[in-house]
């Protein structure tokens, strides 16, 4: 779900997406050429703590994708409950620490 908010004096469109570890926001910071903010996208291929955006070769305009780990949250000896990397196919540079647990254990 996305809001307003308010960005130097522009009202700015925040779209949050993702588990909520990690978090993509598109920032549209008050430019009125569109076309503008789409040809600066479609230039971008960066590598970020989320894994590399790159819509320089996208398999549909503007769109990219990013490779994502399967996380869980268990209860912690340290904490109430602690979040756990349980699989990491698409992006092992992340490590995995902790297993599957099922909903009843």
């Amino acid at each position: 779900m996305g809001t307003y908010v308010d960005i130097d004096g522009h009202a700015t469109w925040v779209e949050e997406r993702g588990s909520g570890e990690e978090t993509v926001l598109l920032l549209h910071g008050g430019l009125s050429d569109s076309s503008l903010l789409l040809d600066s996208m479609g230039e971008t291929n960066l590598k970020t703590i989320a894994g590399t955006v790159d819509f320089t070769k996208p398999v549909v305009p503007h769109i990219t994708k990013t490779p994502l780990v399967g996380g869980q949250w268990v209860d912690s000896q340290k904490w109430d409950v602690e979040f756990k990397i349980v699989t990491n196919t698409e992006f092992p540079q992340i490590p995995t620490d902790g297993k599957l647990q099922p909903m009843n254990a």
